[in-house]
């Protein structure tokens, strides 16, 4: 029955937690421990950082590869046509 009648008062319940945090000065026992944090750590902007370089070096590579494969078979090609035409 106590908690029949908890749960038709909310509203009271609501106000009872607003004066607790103003009878305390804001609470900060109640704050989220991020707020202490600043905010390259409270971002991850160092995973971040981390992440977006080794996305820019995976690009690089594969274009660098890309490149590479491109100019060997392009100069097969040219060696096999200069052969044909001598």
């Amino acid at each position: 029955m106590h908690e029949q009648i908890e749960r038709d008062r909310p509203l009271e319940k609501a106000v009872q937690a607003i004066e607790n945090v103003i009878r305390h000065h804001g609470a900060p026992h109640l704050r989220p421990a991020s707020c202490k944090l600043s905010m390259l750590q409270r971002e991850s902007m160092d995973v971040m950082l981390v992440l977006l370089l080794l996305m820019i070096t995976f690009v690089y590579l594969i274009v660098r590869i890309i490149y590479a494969a491109a100019s060997v078979i392009f100069m097969q090609r040219k060696t096999l046509t200069v052969k044909k035409n001598q």
